[in-house]
């Protein structure tokens, strides 16, 4: 899977990530590796996918469907645990 990826995705759903809230994350991929990565908070996003060389690399990937999420949670275990109440 590690160099299998291509393409671009995009997230509409806010994402909590050490202390920073990250608004409309799009990342494009070429043989699994990030190399464009854009959100409200660029810099800081890409901050992190630069910390070690693995980090722009795919480890896992899920997708997931729950029709019963009514609300939407910053927190990915807050939307994984539903319902759960966001704080």
């Amino acid at each position: 899977m590690k160099n299998s990826i291509n393409g671009r995705i995009q997230f509409n759903t806010p994402s909590l990530y050490a202390g920073t809230k990250f608004e409309n994350v799009a990342l494009e991929f070429k043989e699994g590796k990030v190399v464009k990565a854009t959100a409200n908070n660029t810099k800081r996003l890409n901050e992190i996918l630069d910390t070690d060389p693995g980090a722009r690399y795919t480890g896992e990937f899920s997708l997931g469907f729950n029709p019963f999420i009514l609300i939407q949670c910053a927190t990915s275990f807050s939307t994984r645990k539903m319902p759960a109440r966001c704080t």
